[in-house]
């Protein structure tokens, strides 16, 4: 079969209801035995679960799909799969109940492993209260890493928020929390998470554990908010930061940290207490542009 062929079947498919795109998906390898279709449809059903609402029966089917170990293994982690593809709420909660409540480990395992829904969702911040919930509640370690991992890529401020509370908790009583977070925020690259990221510097000299975690992340984030929130924060500082600022710049030679918020330091206007730092950075910068003439 051709592929304008194939496409054109697949297109048809689509447009029908979800329980007939789902039997399809199924039919392609147990009735036509043709694994390459079958895995187009999974993508055709993943993309048709963003557009069209499933029904609570249809739920509760692909719920008893997903747990009933008579079906097969490989069609069952093929639904897991287009669930977390269409990264909807329906489709997130259905992986949630799977990974909370199914009776058989390893699917369990494999619905609990979520970070990647917040790169294939259209709807993360409408995700974030959902995988903050389970966050909270969840004692499911595989479910603490991935719904750490998602929130940070979708970066919702009340996400970050949750994941900075924990990462900077002074005990380990909930080390499990605190290492998701700590791992989970190198992740974060959404300009939202920026104001709460800068929210944590505030009053912290550049050694404090807050400063260690944040300031990178917003060097890595690395817009023009970002980091204006990095020169904001070192015009207030007495103490000499030298050494962070060169590494925090360096993280931005790849793209241009003077286009990064870095350069309005260099503006005699703007007020350093320490002005050790703004040397700094215009040290750093300068040896950025000598790299970049030198090429």
């Amino acid at each position: 079969m051709g592929v304008l062929e194939r496409s054109a079947i697949l297109e048809e498919i689509g447009k029908q209801e979800l329980p007939q795109i789902f039997q399809a998906m199924l039919d392609a390898e147990w009735v036509e035995h043709d694994s390459r279709k079958q895995m187009h449809l999974q993508t055709t059903f993943s993309n048709a679960l963003q557009v069209k609402k499933p029904t609570p029966e249809f739920l509760e089917q692909m719920y008893g799909f997903i747990i009933n170990r008579a079906n097969p293994e490989f069609e069952r982690h093929l639904l897991i799969g287009a669930l977390k593809g269409a990264g909807t709420t329906e489709s997130v909660d259905l992986l949630l109940r799977v990974a909370e409540t199914g009776p058989d480990e390893e699917m369990r395992g494999a619905a609990a492993t979520l970070s990647s829904v917040a790169s294939s969702s259209m709807n993360g911040p409408e995700l974030s209260p959902l995988l903050e919930r389970t966050w909270r509640e969840t004692s499911n370690p595989t479910l603490i890493r991935s719904t750490a991992s998602a929130m940070a890529k979708i970066g919702k401020p009340s996400g970050i928020e949750l994941l900075l509370s924990a990462a900077l908790a002074s005990d380990d009583r909930d080390k499990a929390r605190k290492d998701a977070a700590s791992f989970a925020l190198q992740l974060a690259y959404i300009n939202d998470a920026v104001p709460p990221l800068a929210a944590r510097l505030a009053n912290q000299p550049p050694t404090s554990d807050a400063v260690q975690l944040v300031a990178p992340i917003l060097a890595r984030i690395g817009d023009e908010t970002a980091g204006k929130a990095l020169v904001d924060w070192l015009q207030g500082r007495n103490e000499n930061a030298a050494a962070l600022i060169d590494d925090l710049i360096r993280q931005r030679w790849l793209t241009n940290p003077i286009e990064s918020g870095w350069g309005a330091a260099l503006d005699p206007a703007v007020p350093f207490k320490n002005e050790d730092n703004r040397k700094a950075i215009r040290e750093a910068l300068d040896a950025y542009r000598a790299r970049r003439t030198s090429r």
